[in-house]
C-alpha cells in the first residue's frame, strides 16, 4: 500500500508543482488584476467540477474495490471514462455560453472573454483528475510519476514562454486552453484503448451506471457544498472589496498543495481497503489502518504546517514577490487547516455508503459559511474572513466524526483516530520556534541564517519526538 500512496503522492506533487511554478511566473508578470482573474478561472472549474465531477473518482474506487472480477473493475473503469467526457462536454457549454453571468456575479469584467477560451480546457484538467484512480485499478500507479512530469512540462513551459515575452492574460489562457484540450482527448483515447476488451453491452452498463449514480448524487451534493461552503469567502471578498483585494486573497488562501495531495493520496489509497473491511464489518482493522495512515501523514504535514505558519512572511514573498506581502497573515491562518485536513473525515461515511449524511452535514456547512461569511466580510475584512473559514471548516469535521460514531455502532471513533498527540507536540514547537526565533532575531543579523537554523532545529527534534515518542513501535 505504501509504494502506491508514494507514486500517486509524488505524481501528484510533480503537477501541483507545475502549476504553482506557473503561478509563481505568473505573479511577477502580470498586473495584480489579471492575476486574480485567472486564478478565479480555476476557482470556478472547482465549483462547478465538485458538483457534477468530484465524486466520480471516489466512486470509481468505491466500485473496484467492491468488484468480484478483473473484467468488473475494467467495466466500471470505462464507465467512469465515458462520463468524465460526457460530464466536461457539458462544463464546456456552460461556462462558454455563461461567462457574461459569472463575471458579473464575481464583479469582474475580464472573466468576460477569458472564461469562453477556458472552457476548453475542461475535458484536460478532469481527465487528468481520474486518472491517479484509474491508474490504481489498473494496478499501474508507477505510471503517474511519468504521466504527471510530461503534463507538468506540457502546460508550464509554453505558457511561461509566452507571458515571459509579453503576451497578455488572454492569450495564455488561449495557449494553456489549447494544451489542456489536446492533453484530455490523448487520455482520454489511452483509456478507451486499455478497456478495448471490456463488455460494453448497454444492458451491462445501464446497470452500473444505476449504481454510480444512486452513490455519487449525494456525494456530489455533499462535495458541491462543501467546495461552495469553502470557496463561498472568496465570493464576498471579489465581490464586496473589488479584484484587487481577491488577488491579494487568493494568494493569502493559496493552501500549499503537498498537503492535500499527501492527505488525497492517502485516502485514494484507503478507501478500497477500509470498504473492504467494513462491508465484513472488521471495524477495528479498519480503524487502525487509518490511525496508522493518519500518524504517518502528520509526520509529514504537521512539522512543515509549523515552518509555513512560523515563516509566511517568507513564502509568500518567495512564491508571489514582495507586492502580495499583505496577503501572509491570510496565508499563515489557512494554513492552520493542515491541522484539521490531516484526516477526510467523510471517508468513512463514504465507506459505509452513508453519503445522504454528509450531504446533510455538508448543508449546514454551507448556510453558516454563508451566512457568516457575508457578515465578517463586510465588517472585518479579509483577515476575519479567513479565520471564519477554519473555524467553519472544524465545525464540519466535528459534525462528520460523530455522526460516523453512530452510523458504525460506536465502532469508529475518528476523535480516537486522530494524531492528538503529533498535534500536541506540533503546537507547543510552533510555540516554542516563534519564541526562539523572536530572540535570535533581537541579537543577530542575518535574518535567512535564523530561518535555516530554526528550521533545522525543529526536524531534529521532530525526528527525535517519531523515533522515541510518536512510533508506537520504540515508544
Amino acid at each position: 500500500m505504501f509504494k502506491k500512496v508514494v507514486n500517486i503522492f509524488l505524481g501528484t506533487v510533480i503537477t501541483q508543482g507545475s502549476t504553482i511554478l506557473l503561478y509563481m511566473v505568473l505573479a511577477r508578470l502580470l498586473p495584480v488584476d489579471d492575476f486574480a482573474t485567472f486564478r478565479q478561472l480555476f476557482l470556478i472549474l472547482s465549483i462547478l467540477t465538485a458538483v457534477s465531477f468530484s465524486a466520480l473518482p471516489t466512486s470509481l474506487l468505491y466500485f473496484t474495490g467492491r468488484a468480484s472480477s478483473g473484467e468488473e473493475r475494467t467495466q466500471y473503469l470505462y464507465l467512469t471514462a465515458v462520463l468524465t467526457v460526457a460530464i466536461s462536454i457539458a462544463l464546456s457549454i456552460s461556462l462558454y455560453f455563461s461567462s457574461g453571468w459569472i463575471a458579473v456575479l464575481f464583479n469582474n469584467v475580464l472573466l468576460n472573454d477569458v472564461l469562453r477560451w477556458f472552457a476548453f480546457s475542461v475535458i484536460g484538467i478532469l481527465t487528468i483528475s481520474m486518472m491517479p484512480s484509474a491508474l490504481l485499478v489498473l494496478n499501474k500507479t508507477h505510471l503517474q510519476v511519468y504521466l504527471a512530469a510530461s503534463i507538468g512540462l506540457t502546460t508550464t513551459i509554453p505558457c511561461i514562454t509566452l507571458a515571459y515575452y509579453g503576451a497578455d492574460l488572454a492569450r495564455i489562457v488561449q495557449l494553456l486552453a489549447s494544451i489542456y484540450l489536446l492533453i484530455g482527448l490523448l487520455l482520454t483515447c489511452a483509456l478507451v484503448y486499455v478497456t478495448r476488451h471490456v463488455n460494453r453491452s448497454l444492458s451491462s452498463l445501464k446497470d452500473k451506471a444505476i449504481q454510480v449514480a444512486i452513490y455519487s448524487w449525494p456525494l456530489l451534493a455533499a462535495s458541491g457544498l462543501s467546495i461552495v461552503g469553502l470557496k463561498i469567502d472568496h465570493l464576498f471578498i471579489s465581490s464586496l472589496l473589488g479584484i484587487t483585494a481577491y488577488g491579494l486573497y487568493s494568494v493569502g488562501a493559496f493552501e500549499i498543495p503537498v498537503f492535500n495531495i499527501l492527505q488525497n493520496s492517502v485516502t485514494s489509497v484507503l478507501i478500497p481497503t477500509v470498504t473492504a473491511h467494513l462491508k465484513r464489518s472488521r471495524y477495528h482493522d479498519a480503524s487502525q489502518l487509518w490511525n496508522m495512515a493518519a500518524k504517518r501523514t502528520a509526520w509529514i504535514t504537521f512539522p512543515l504546517a509549523s515552518i509555513f505558519i512560523l515563516y509566511a512572511e517568507v513564502i509568500v514573498r518567495f512564491l508571489f514577490g514582495d507586492q502580495y506581502l499583505h496577503a501572509a497573515p491570510i496565508f499563515a491562518i489557512f494554513t492552520s487547516l493542515v491541522y484539521v485536513r490531516v484526516l477526510s473525515f467523510g471517508m468513512a461515511l463514504r465507506a459505509l455508503g452513508k453519503t445522504k449524511l454528509e450531504l446533510v452535514t455538508t448543508f449546514f456547512y454551507l448556510c453558516t459559511g454563508a451566512l457568516g461569511g457575508y457578515l465578517i466580510t463586510a465588517h472585518f475584512g479579509a483577515v476575519g474572513t479567513a479565520i471564519w473559514v477554519v473555524i467553519n471548516t472544524l465545525c464540519l469535521a466535528c459534525g462528520l466524526s460523530l455522526l460516523t460514531l453512530r452510523c458504525s455502532g460506536n465502532e469508529i471513533n475518528i476523535f480516537a483516530i486522530y494524531p492528538k498527540k503529533e498535534l500536541f507536540f506540533s503546537i507547543s514547537l510552533l510555540i516554542g520556534m516563534g519564541a526562539i526565533n523572536e530572540i535570535m532575531t533581537n541579537n543577530m543579523q542575518t535574518f535567512h541564517l535564523i530561518v535555516l537554523i530554526n528550521i533545522g532545529l525543529l526536524f531534529v527534534i521532530w525526528g527525535a519526538l517519531i523515533k522515541y515518542v510518536f512510533d508506537e513501535k520504540t515508544a
